[in-house]
Parts: C-alpha cells; structure tokens; sequence
C-alpha cells in the first residue's frame, strides 16, 4: 500500500492490525519509514519514528540509517547529526552502513572536517567498509588534497583488499588524473 502511494489506508490498516492484537513490530514500522524517506517526507517520517516509540517498539541501526539518509538528501545535515547522537542515547550500535552513509553525506554537503573525523574513527577501529566506498572516499580526499588521510586510509585498505585492487585504483587514479591534464 506505502509503494502504490496509498499511506493514509496503510495507516488505517496498521491501526486495525493493532486493534485486532496484531502489533506492528520493528520491520513493518521499517517498509512505512522505507517509503516516507525515499519521499523525503521528513515530517511523517520522524512522526512515525516517535509512534514507534511511543508504542515500545525499539528502533533497529535500518531504522536509523534510513532517517540519516534522509536527512543528508533533504540537505539538513543537523537532523542527520541528531540521529546519530539518537543513536547513542538508545544504545543502537552503528553499522558499516551507518558510518558510509554519514561520511558520504557529510561529503556530499561540503563537511569535510566532519567526514574526515569519521573516516578515521573508522580506520581507529578496524572498520572494513565496503570497496566502492574505499574507492568513493579516497575520491573524495583526492579532490581536498588530504595526502595523509588518504596514505591512512589506503594502509587500511590493504588490510581488507589484496594489493592488487588497491593498485588498479591507483593507476586509474593517474590514469584520470593524467587525462584531466591533457597528457
């Protein structure tokens, strides 16, 4: 029903689900938050965070991503920072997904003191992120020109990828780099 754009029945729907002894738990709470954040609904979305909530469901590191993701599309990094710090407050555990999805936000929203810290709390604790990230970060410290961090965090990757990879993202990098300088 959220998919066909039909929220107010599926609303009504949860409600009798509810009245019937049925109580919505974490994952059906999570398909209704899935689709108000895709629509950038950020007023129904933290709505139904605090219905959650209020009837005791705990919220799930899903649950979370999704609002911080939501925040960083809408261009409100505050609210993204606030569900981290939510985070702490419920004893939620983050995710690898957690921490890809607020550095390419902060990133993306020019923070880049913000996503640096993060990326390297990251490496300090052993995080293996996923490749394409490894390689969507170290692009974006190439273009602030953060030598060391990306020396930091090429060493981590190195852990996790064998050398080869960590070598076909370098000489793709001079490859583009070379091109940018029209050699």
């Amino acid at each position: 029903m959220c998919l066909a754009g039909k929220v107010e029945e599926a609303y009504k729907f949860l409600e009798e689900m509810g009245n019937k002894g049925y109580r919505p738990d974490i994952v059906t709470y999570n398909c209704f938050l899935d689709v108000l954040c895709e629509n950038k609904k950020s007023e129904e979305a933290l709505g139904l965070y605090g219905r959650m909530i209020e009837a005791g469901c705990v919220p799930s590191v899903h649950t979370f991503n999704m609002l911080i993701s939501m925040f960083f599309e809408i261009g409100e990094p505050d609210g993204a920072f606030e569900t981290w710090h939510e985070m702490d407050k419920r004893g939620c555990a983050r995710d690898t997904d957690t921490y890809c999805v607020m550095i390419e936000g902060l990133f993306n929203c020019n923070k880049m003191e913000d996503a640096c810290f993060l990326l390297d709390e990251v490496v300090n604790k052993g995080i293996k992120l996923p490749y394409r990230k490894f390689d969507c970060f170290l692009m974006q410290l190439s273009m602030i020109g953060d030598l060391q961090a990306i020396h930091k965090l090429s060493e981590h990757m190195r852990k996790f990828y064998n050398p080869a990879m960590a070598r076909r993202f370098a000489l793709n990098q001079k490859r583009r780099s070379m091109s940018l300088r029209g050699k």
